[in-house]
């Protein structure tokens, strides 16, 4: 009987883990600095708002931003450190 090669190389399979698993790594800490980025742009229009503006209503909505640019940043160190739990768990 006539035997197939595999394809794939199984001595190499290892470091296709190893590289996938580093993948999945960057693609956290991607995440957590878009949330960061998010919030330091929530940060500045607020500030820009309540500074550049005498009209009430423009800045109560750089008031309403802080408490956003807060739950992003909380969101985003949340998520980081869940991640970076969830990652020490599967190695």
């Amino acid at each position: 009987m006539n035997q197939t090669h595999l394809p794939i190389d199984i001595s190499h399979q290892h470091d296709k883990t190893f590289l996938a698993f580093d993948r999945t790594v960057f693609a956290y800490e991607r995440t957590a600095l878009a949330y960061l980025r998010t919030a330091m742009t929530f940060l500045i229009a607020s500030v820009s708002l309540i500074k550049l503006f005498d009209i009430f209503w423009i800045n109560s909505i750089g008031y309403v931003l802080i408490p956003v640019m807060m739950y992003f940043i909380y969101l985003g160190i949340n998520k980081f450190v869940e991640l970076n739990k969830m990652l020490e768990e599967y190695k």
